[in-house]
């Protein structure tokens, strides 16, 4: 490798200094010009297809969620399958609604719920005026969710059903009753007719229903599975025939004592009442509340028991039968207020697991139902 010169020890001062540098010239500080841009290159002919033009949706310019939907349910999941398989020429947009209404058949079922509630009352109950409240933001929002999918015949079907609910509220009477009744259930029926998966009745009335009539009457001390075996056999198998039924016809048809028949009929009626005297702005928070102090209850009940079977202390066999019992009660009521919800399906699910395992569930449930009505509010 060839050495570096290093200036030598005796170089003098005037040697090491730098040359000055002379100041630049008005020519040198002037920006030099800015090239004309060159014409982009042309590029080979490729075999990918041109790019999509930009969308430019036909619908009109509305939101793109459905007012009265809450986030990540209907409105995000048809915005989603609305901006896919578009197809056309340049400036146009054409969108295959066929999956959309598949989806919106599914979701409107879980969304008219309430209203679902509010007709089986309507149609086997005694419903009451201040419950149609509950129900007119629901159709409203379904109504602009059709129209928007091009559904007409279910769009003016929403409309008829909603006018009908509208004449209904100004009725005098506070139950609905007569014409007024009449007129809701066939405005009703046209819906079923247009769209059951989201609208039938009688799935969801038969499934809560058996669910009631079992913990209302499990509910009664000395009812076993036996005295509901006879209540089936002898046709009490409907609220409607409980509520109306007299104690001495339940003995009489389904052979149990007088004495007990008065105490289901007692327990349908107070049931009853229940149903007539709920307020509709707070009913279904007040269950929810309920709901979840019974969940508490339970697990506090399935605490004591599991220490009752692990004791040996003189009481523990009464303390844990009637810790047992207890639980047992509690999760009756748990199973009234799941069938209210219409949570049928999900109560099957809970019963097949042990009681530590449904109260875990049941938290969840709890905390999922918080979520989705604060996001409501």
């Amino acid at each position: 490798m060839a050495a570096v010169a290093l200036p030598s020890a005796s170089a003098s001062s005037s040697q090491l200094k730098r040359a000055p540098i002379p100041p630049p010239s008005s020519s040198q500080l002037k920006r030099p010009p800015i090239p004309a841009p060159s014409p982009p290159p042309v590029s080979k002919a490729s075999w990918l297809p041109p790019p999509p033009p930009p969308r430019q949706s036909l619908l009109p310019a509305t939101p793109s969620t459905f007012p009265g939907f809450d986030e990540g349910s209907i409105a995000f999941a048809f915005d989603a399958l609305m901006s896919e398989g578009t197809t056309g020429m340049a400036g146009t947009h054409t969108v295959d609604l066929a999956p959309v209404r598949e989806l919106f058949a599914e979701l409107a079922a879980n969304h008219m719920r309430h209203v679902r509630d509010f007709m089986i009352d309507v149609k086997w109950g005694e419903a009451t005026r201040e419950w149609i409240e509950i129900c007119v933001p629901a159709v409203l929002s379904l109504h602009r969710a059709a129209e928007r999918l091009e559904l007409t015949d279910l769009a003016a079907g929403l409309v008829g059903f909603g006018e009908q609910l509208k004449a209904t509220g100004e009725d005098p009477s506070r139950t609905i009753e007569g014409a007024s009744k009449e007129r809701l259930l066939d405005a009703y029926d046209h819906l079923v007719t247009l769209l059951p998966q989201a609208f039938a009745l009688d799935r969801d009335k038969s499934q809560r229903e058996a669910v009631i009539i079992q913990s209302l009457c499990l509910s009664v001390p000395d009812v076993r599975k036996v005295t509901i075996d006879k209540l089936h056999a002898a046709g009490l198998t409907s609220l409607q025939t409980l509520f109306a039924a007299k104690a001495d016809e339940i003995a009489q048809v389904a052979g149990i004592p007088e004495s007990l028949a008065q105490r289901i009929v007692e327990r349908f009626q107070d049931y009853r009442s229940e149903l007539k005297n709920a307020s509709p702005q707070d009913a279904r928070a007040a269950e929810r509340e309920r709901l979840h102090v019974l969940t508490a209850q339970l697990l506090d009940q399935h605490n004591g028991y599991e220490e009752a079977s692990k004791s040996w202390a003189g009481d523990a066999k009464t303390r844990k039968r009637d810790l047992f019992r207890g639980r047992e009660e509690t999760w009756l009521a748990i199973s009234l207020l799941l069938a209210r919800f219409g949570e049928v399906d999900r109560l099957q699910g809970i019963e097949k697991v042990p009681f530590a395992q449904r109260i875990a569930q049941l938290t969840d449930y709890l905390e999922e139902a918080r979520e989705k009505y604060r996001s409501e509010a």
